[in-house]
């Protein structure tokens, strides 16, 4: 029996970040800061769902010099995550977009 074809993900909003396209995904979009990575998983495991992959990217160059750069995280779950801990992944300030899809296999 052959393996199931997956879509992959390379590029979100220009930076790169390669994924699957199947299952259950968090797409999120934020400053590159300390601590995000550290949110993401608190607030993922203190809400008892498990991260299947994680995969991260930012632009090369600030948008603002100075500034952070604008990073992406797309995460694989075992679930689809409610809008109640997307609201949860958002209190963290470096967070300005969080959303939660589920691919059709």
């Amino acid at each position: 029996m052959a393996a199931p074809l997956f879509s992959k993900l390379t590029q979100v909003d220009g930076i790169d970040c390669e994924v699957a396209l199947a299952g259950f995904l968090i797409f999120m979009k934020n400053r590159d800061v300390p601590g995000v990575i550290g949110h993401v998983g608190t607030v993922l495991g203190r809400n008892r769902i498990n991260i299947a992959n994680f995969s991260l990217g930012r632009r090369d160059i600030a948008i603002v010099p100075g500034e952070p750069h604008e990073a992406v995280a797309v995460v694989s779950t075992d679930e689809l995550v409610p809008e109640s801990v997307l609201a949860q992944l958002r209190e963290n300030p470096a967070v300005e977009f969080a959303r939660s899809v589920e691919m059709a296999g």
